[in-house]
């Protein structure tokens, strides 16, 4: 860091000696909500304290002492509040953290130290990368917990921080952190991980000797709807029953909390479960070490499992390979574009949250971030927080809250937002609880309708589980004009559940000319396929698979 950063004028000027708050950043709607919650939990945990947040919305909420306008210029807007914070001495925390318990004591390690925070779990290559001038051996620094004192070398280190990041465009700001943090002379001290307790996996082995944990802080939170943000989380929904129990436990027994130590259970989840599958073996009941190697196959079975040579498990994994294949020629072409020496233009229509059973995402994010300018069009409302999250790595992107299509405006049925955490498809395991019922939108109401019925057969009444939303449309030349774009795409992907066909045909590909097209065909009609493929074919090779089907333009 050079010299001129550590210039005394850049402390804020109005802080008040003394003075002790607690700041939560934000940009978007979505992170903005999670962060009223969590002040809420704060504001449980430690009802006298000062409570600041930093945010790019228009929020009026009474959790907050005062609300600061940011324009969401930089990719972390915690660091803009670590330089604009009117605290002596602030905690700053993410907007995904349960405050558990008063929290204050982090303010009085700022008598000896510039900084406090919790060391990270993860050492994968892009925590700590080799840039040879970090030893290997340093963790990174969790920073969705900091402990700041206002002083000129705290405001020197952020300000470098705010320029790497923005600079490289840099998707974690850990790294960077780690890095300057080592270069630096600020005064840091490690705090433990009951202070930022990420790894929520540890809580199934928390003793009680360990104390309480004080901030639980859930990345999943930001994966979700984030609820009604004038309230607080709930433990239970944040972290499971049990997880919540013996949290609440820990919580009573910790003595540095006034608990009493007396009260304390044996066991943490973790041990409660071995006990109770100890008591399910009975004498003799135990498999013999070798039970995996010793069995033998049945007539007709592998070795390692159930035999995949018959006809249906043969084409289960000829149409994995050829979904897998499509999905490689679909990112192997859009890869082939990016030597054309200019940006590829990308549309992404039907867009949900950009990231879930998205083929584009990853592709976009870990490969082609610098080289691309990408236009997502997605019509529920409630999704823009998600996507504008999900794309907020994303230096060239906009997001338009409608849908294309050939009239002025379109009718969608979709399901209620109160019905979507029962639905849990197999396929969606790993999807936040609002992805599968809204990946269901579409104009046809019978093809909503055969979903819910398919998910949840026991429903008495599911057509009182459907809206209908009336939405802005256009044809995609029309937005492309307002947009200020020329009337050319690259790459065009759809997905608008037994839309696409009409959607394709409002994209006008003679004059947008996509190089690549990408849709899903398993909700058209036969004969509507069959003239959209028709359609197409006069100018792509295309190539389908369960789903989806491919064109690839003809020179």
């Amino acid at each position: 860091m050079t010299e001129d950063l550590f210039d005394e004028r850049l402390l804020p000027g109005s802080i008040e000696p003394g003075s002790r708050g607690i700041v939560f950043a934000s940009t978007g709607r979505l992170y903005t909500d999670l962060a009223r919650r969590a002040a809420r939990t704060v504001r449980i945990a430690m009802p006298d304290a000062i409570i600041d947040l930093f945010t790019d919305q228009k929020t009026d909420d009474p959790v907050f002492d005062e609300i600061h306008e940011i324009f969401g210029t930089g990719h972390r807007p915690k660091i803009e509040a670590i330089r604009k914070t009117r605290f002596e001495r602030t905690i700053v925390l993410d907007a995904d953290v349960v405050v558990l318990a008063d929290i204050s004591e982090m303010f009085e390690v700022l008598d000896r130290f510039d900084m406090a925070g919790v060391l990270a779990g993860n050492r994968g290559r892009l925590m700590t990368p080799r840039d040879g001038q970090t030893p290997t051996c340093l963790n990174p620094v969790n920073t969705g917990v900091l402990a700041v004192k206002a002083s000129p070398k705290v405001q020197a280190f952020a300000r470098a921080w705010e320029l790497e990041m923005n600079s490289q465009n840099a998707l974690m700001d850990q790294p960077a952190f780690r890095r300057l943090l080592y270069q630096s002379d600020l005064d840091f001290v490690a705090l433990g991980p009951a202070y930022n307790c990420i790894w929520l996996d540890l809580l199934d082995i928390w003793k009680f000797n360990m104390g309480a944990p004080r901030i639980l802080h859930v990345r999943a939170l930001h994966d979700d709807h984030p609820g009604d943000p004038e309230k607080p989380f709930d433990l239970v929904e944040v972290i499971g029953e049990q997880r919540a129990r013996h949290v609440e436990k820990l919580l009573a027994a910790d003595w540095m909390l006034g608990g009493d130590t007396k009260q304390t259970e044996k066991g943490a989840p973790n041990d409660i479960r071995i006990e109770r599958l100890r008591a399910l073996e009975g004498p003799g009941e135990k498999l013999p070490k070798s039970h995996k190697t010793d069995r033998q196959p049945i007539q007709g079975q592998a070795p390692n499992g159930p035999s995949n040579k018959g006809p249906g498990n043969q084409l289960k994994r000829l149409r994995r390979e050829l979904n897998y294949a499509i999905s490689q020629i679909y990112n192997a072409a859009i890869i082939a574009l990016a030597y054309q020496g200019r940006p590829i233009r990308i549309c992404v229509i039907g867009a949900n949250d950009g990231k879930y059973g998205d083929p584009l995402y990853k592709l976009v994010r870990h490969k082609l971030r610098s080289c691309t300018e990408i236009t997502l069009f997605e019509p529920q409302e409630y999704l823009i927080p998600f996507l504008e999250a999900n794309y907020s790595f994303h230096p060239s992107h906009r997001i338009v809250p409608a849908a294309v299509g050939p009239e002025d405006t379109l009718t969608l049925h979709a399901i209620r937002p109160e019905h979507w955490k029962r639905f849990t498809p197999t396929y969606s395991s790993d999807w936040p609880s609002y992805r599968a019922p809204t990946g269901v939108t579409s104009t046809d109401r019978n093809c909503v309708l055969r979903w819910v019925k398919k998910h949840l057969p026991d429903e008495c009444d599911p057509e009182n589980l459907v809206t209908e939303l009336t939405v802005p449309s256009k044809r995609l030349t029309g937005f492309l004009e307002c947009l200020g774009k020329e009337p050319v795409v690259d790459v065009l992907q759809v997905d608008a559940e037994g839309f696409d066909d009409e959607v394709i045909y409002a994209c006008d590909i003679d004059l947008t000319e996509p190089k690549i097209i990408r849709f899903e065909h398993s909700h058209l009609p036969e004969e509507r396929l069959a003239r959209l493929k028709k359609h197409l074919s006069k100018q792509y090779d295309l190539i389908e698979s369960k789903m989806d089907v491919v064109g690839i333009r003809r020179p």
